[in-house]
């Protein structure tokens, strides 16, 4: 599953292969790269992100 952080909360996840066909029929201001058109700021579509590494001291 992958989240949608554009829905609202209780309907942001759906399946990782239906996510390129949701953003462009539920958020058409999604450019297919992830980022919104107009501003270029990016939109993560995963949920496979790893976490930082604790800082050293």
């Amino acid at each position: 599953m992958a989240t949608c952080n554009l829905c609202p909360p209780g309907r942001r996840e759906h399946p990782e292969d239906e996510m390129a066909e949701h953003l462009r029929t539920a958020h058409p201001e999604v450019d297919e790269d992830g980022t919104r058109k107009g501003d270029d700021s990016s939109i993560v579509t995963g949920t496979s992100l790893e976490s930082a590494p604790e800082p050293t001291a």
